[in-house]
């Protein structure tokens, strides 16, 4: 959903992306959406075939006839303003330098969407996370995406989350409910 969402497919999503094919320059009837993956201080590429499949699961879910590409984008390059997301993941504490943060917060402000996963619900990942997004964005708190929220209703009606077993273990049950979720 938060895909169809930075892909400005919201009609899309509707109508299960039936009615609407994507061209690009050379004529072919697929866009082509770039996520950068935030490469940083700490473990990132934990689960590498994580975007892939969410990727192909928003592809099948909408039917959309669009082609996708992640990268590897460090927030100290200008590189990552070439992308509309970024997906940063890790298991443990990590920092930030004031460039990377600098940069982060510019992407953000300019309409720029982060997807971050703490992989396997790590919480010294999720600790550091929520410290330099204070730091990025002092006057954007975190604060809980409502569970009525078009994010979970677009493309897909979400309600649940299946947890994977170690987070499921951690928190002794098996989904987490929307409501719980965080931008």
């Amino acid at each position: 959903n938060l895909i169809s969402y930075v892909n400005a497919m919201q009609e899309a999503g509707r109508s299960a992306g039936k009615s609407v094919q994507l061209a690009d320059a050379g004529g072919s009837k697929a866009g082509r959406l770039r996520i950068g993956w935030v490469a940083h201080a700490g473990p990132w590429k934990t689960r590498p075939a994580a975007m892939p499949m969410l990727l192909r699961k928003l592809n099948e879910s909408t039917g959309a006839p669009v082609s996708f590409e992640w990268r590897e984008v460090a927030l100290s390059d200008a590189s990552m303003f070439e992308t509309p997301m970024l997906y940063l993941t890790g298991t443990t504490d990590f920092a930030l330098g004031e460039n990377e943060r600098a940069n982060l917060r510019q992407f953000l402000l300019k309409g720029g969407v982060l997807f971050a996963e703490a992989s396997d619900g790590r919480s010294t990942f999720d600790t550091a996370f929520r410290a330099e997004m204070a730091k990025v964005l002092p006057d954007h708190p975190l604060t809980r995406v409502s569970a009525d929220s078009s994010l979970f209703r677009e493309p897909n009606d979400v309600s649940t989350v299946k947890l994977r077993p170690a987070l499921a273990a951690q928190l002794d049950k098996p989904t987490l409910s929307v409501d719980r979720l965080e931008a």
